[in-house]
């Protein structure tokens, strides 16, 4: 799952060269629910915007990351916590699943984003800058992608889904 973040983070920014070597001096830079661009930014200001929302989420993702490698159990969020917390061995797969989840959901994050940038890129080539329907097909994807991953990280953590930890008290 890590591999697939960092090539995620790659393609992001492969994508934001690209979109510096093509985007015009206007870019389109939010769009309303139809899809329709309803404001336009510097060829600049969209770049700097791009490259400080990628990096940032990124950065937010690899703290999340040592936090979840190294931090203390007890700031953590975790179903049936006192079972988890209870033994080094239930500590460490806690860990090593956390971590596995935040990647693959800071991989499909960075999906999202990637989506994003060229959406923009398109939208500001085209005649009448608006979002094209495979955006709303992605954004949607994603949020079922973000429910479903939510309840299977939850299902996840349940005791009775690690019997070899059972023992371990």
């Amino acid at each position: 799952m890590r591999a697939w973040f960092w090539g995620t983070v790659a393609a992001y920014v492969v994508v934001w060269a690209y979109a510096a070597a093509v985007l015009p001096s206007r870019v389109p830079v939010h769009f309303g629910p139809l899809g329709d661009a309803d404001r336009f930014a510097s060829r600049t200001e969209a770049l700097v915007s791009l490259g400080v929302v990628g990096v940032g989420t990124a950065l937010l993702f690899v703290l999340t990351d040592l936090l979840l490698a190294r931090g203390d159990m007890s700031m953590l969020n975790i179903p049936h916590k006192p079972w988890w917390s209870a033994t080094a061995a239930r500590r460490d797969r806690a860990r090593t699943l956390m971590r596995d989840d935040m990647h693959l959901f800071a991989a499909a994050t960075m999906l999202l984003l990637i989506l994003v940038q060229a959406s923009t890129v398109l939208a500001a080539q085209a005649d009448e800058p608006r979002l094209g329907w495979g955006f709303f097909v992605a954004f949607f994807a994603y949020l079922v992608f973000t429910g479903v991953w939510v309840v299977r990280m939850y299902r996840a953590y349940h005791p009775r889904r690690h019997p070899d930890l059972e023992q371990d008290t």
